[in-house]
């Protein structure tokens, strides 16, 4: 009885255990082989003598398009005059850049076989003088004389472009934005000119002298431009652009034969003043096309060539508005194959006052030299001038080449900008020395009088002993010297020397915008902020804390003491046989800005001094 019952013990353990015991997994199932798709060899044959006819489309090589991948059907369809040349001139004349042909996977059920033409559906995109055109069409390539060739008709170039039509591109340039300044002063904008001629058979040659004198040109320009050999008596023949100026304009259409056409020139309101700073624009030249190509520029296009005109190019400019237009040779109907419409530049506004800037232009009285004026809380440039300038509405809409040498040759270097280049400072960096020297403990505040009386030479010289090259090196660092200034133009660094290393005095080389952001800090707290030329700027400080506030208060006293109403520092610098006068400062009382002066090949500092009182008192 007790085996039994151990047995029947046993058999209830094994059943239990067995229970207990996971139930059995299914062996997993084998994944599912991917389907191989086949490649047949005459789709890879096909395909790749369609992928090099591509090549040489985007490469623009029609003759080889022609002679070595058309199929017989092609060629005795269209010829290889149309087929080469039709394609040259249109790709010219519509300016077609960038052209993307995409081959789509074909279908997988798709036939291949060299008694069945292989068809490939393309996606086809490009720039124009009408504006990007994008179309998907099917190119089909037939097997003959033992391989692979192209059958093709002139839909491959635009979309519904049949044998005998004909292209034309119509563009019109979107108004250039203009440039204004805090106030909303045009600097570059946009004005009414008029486009001035004749038509012989109705005009009195007698004229042509009163004609030529009020156009600005000569008679001999005139009797040139009427014998062309393309005049006849009932043509307008034009003869010279000119701004809007009613009396003018009332003496020129007074006589008979005189006809003219309103037109949108650029204009430049306060020329000379601000013309380093608004620069021009001109036609575009061959070597600027070719740096834009394939962004819409063409020849008789104008663009940018000084100043912010060129800098903001791309802002100003806009999106010229252009479309594509097939005349039907069918129907004589005309339908548009692409258009782009046109989008206004974005407005420049900058933080100049240009009243300002005219105002000092004009204390500087036509000398050689250069000025900025800053607003020390935000580093807004209030003014940067160059002097002498040149008037760039000669420019507009394109100026004489006698005119142009004139200017290129004058011995006062008009289109050499003075704001953008560097200059000896002399005493004029006396303060910026004397701070070093403060913070240093090489100069007593209570000889701070005497310290900035010093010449140039003896100041620099003396620091750079007392405190030891690689100290004065970085402390002239800390002031932005060897490094390039934030700033929308691009100016010459201030440096220390040729190698980077204090040398003597003469060696310093400082830019004038630098110089005057450096002023800055005596009314800012001790730091100077990035100088900006656009309103919309945030102020962002750029040299933090160069000097100490403890020391702006005895720096300033010494420098009230050496300028009659002004706190800063006037001086002379020597500076290739002659005599540079320079002025770094602001009014004592209420200074509504820091200015710097500096004027080329003067004799004595009162010269400076007098131009300085004219600005402020003005």
């Amino acid at each position: 009885m007790e085996k039994k019952m151990r047995a029947i013990i046993l058999l209830l353990f094994v059943l239990i255990l067995s229970a207990c015991q996971d139930e059995p997994q299914p062996a997993p199932e084998a994944e599912p082989e991917e389907e191989t798709v086949q490649v047949s060899e005459e789709q890879i044959a096909a395909e790749t003598r369609l992928t090099e006819f591509i090549e040489l489309w985007q490469q623009k090589d029609f003759a080889r398009m022609y002679d070595a991948y058309l199929n017989e059907g092609t060629k005795a369809a269209f010829g290889k005059e149309l087929f080469v040349d039709w394609q040259q001139e249109l790709n010219s004349e519509l300016a077609i850049q960038n052209l993307a042909v995409n081959i789509s996977e074909p279908a997988a059920d798709a036939e291949w076989s060299q008694e069945l033409p292989a068809d490939f559906k393309l996606q086809l995109a490009m720039d124009s003088a009408g504006g990007p055109v994008e179309f998907t069409k099917t190119m089909s390539l037939l097997y003959e004389n033992s391989d692979w060739f192209v059958e093709w008709d002139p839909s491959f170039i635009l979309p519904g472009l049949e044998e005998d039509d004909t292209v034309s591109a119509v563009k019109e340039l979107a108004p250039r934005a203009d440039i204004v300044d805090r106030n909303g002063k045009g600097i570059a904008v946009n004005a009414v000119g008029y486009e001035v001629g004749v038509i012989p058979e109705k005009f009195d040659e007698k004229r042509i002298a009163d004609v030529a004198a009020l156009l600005d040109i000569t008679p001999a320009e005139i009797n040139d431009k009427l014998g062309k050999s393309w005049v006849q008596p009932n043509f307008y023949v034009p003869l010279a652009i000119i701004r809007e100026d009613q009396a003018v304009l009332d003496q020129l259409f007074a006589i008979p034969g005189t006809v003219r056409n309103e037109l949108t020139l650029r204009s430049y309101p306060f020329g000379e003043p601000l013309s380093h700073i608004s620069g021009f624009v001109g036609p575009i030249t061959a070597e600027q096309l070719a740096e834009r190509k394939g962004t819409g520029y063409e020849t008789d296009d104008v663009i940018g060539r000084r100043g912010l005109e060129e800098s903001f190019e791309d802002e100003l400019r806009g999106v010229t508005a252009g479309r594509i237009l097939i005349k039907k040779a069918t129907s004589g109907e005309t339908v548009t194959a692409s258009e782009r419409e046109a989008a206004q530049g974005e407005a420049l506004k900058l933080s100049l006052d240009a009243d300002l800037q005219k105002r000092i232009y004009n204390a500087m009285d036509g000398k050689s030299g250069a000025a900025a004026a800053i607003d020390p809380k935000t580093g807004e440039v209030l003014a940067l001038v160059s002097s002498p300038g040149y008037n760039p509405n000669l420019f507009i809409p394109n100026i004489a080449q006698s005119r142009y040498r004139e200017l290129a040759n004058d011995p006062r270097l008009v289109f050499f900008n003075r704001f953008a280049a560097a200059y000896t400072p002399g005493a004029a960096l006396n303060p910026l020395i004397a701070a070093t020297g403060l913070e240093a403990g090489t100069i007593e505040s209570d000889a701070t009088n005497k310290t900035l009386r010093a010449t140039a030479n003896n100041l620099y010289d003396s620091q750079l002993q007392a405190q030891g090259s690689e100290a004065f090196a970085k402390r002239l660092a800390d002031f932005g010297f060897g490094e390039a200034m934030p700033f929308t133009i691009e100016l010459t660094p201030s440096t220390l020397s040729l190698n980077g290393k204090p040398g003597s005095a003469g060696q310093v080389q400082a830019n004038i915008l630098h110089l005057a952001a450096l002023y800055t800090a005596f009314q800012n707290g001790g730091s100077v902020y990035e100088p900006t030329l656009l309103a919309d700027g945030t102020p962002k400080v750029w040299l933090d804390s160069v000097i100490s506030e403890a020391n702006i208060e005895p720096l300033e006293a010494a420098m009230r003491e050496s300028l009659d109403g002004f706190t800063g520092s006037l001086s002379l610098i020597k500076a290739q046989g002659n005599e540079n006068g320079i002025f770094f400062g602001y009014p004592t009382e209420k200074p509504p800005y820091v200015l710097a002066l500096l004027i080329e090949d003067v004799e004595n500092e009162n010269a400076v001094a007098q131009k300085v009182e004219e600005i402020f008192n003005k």
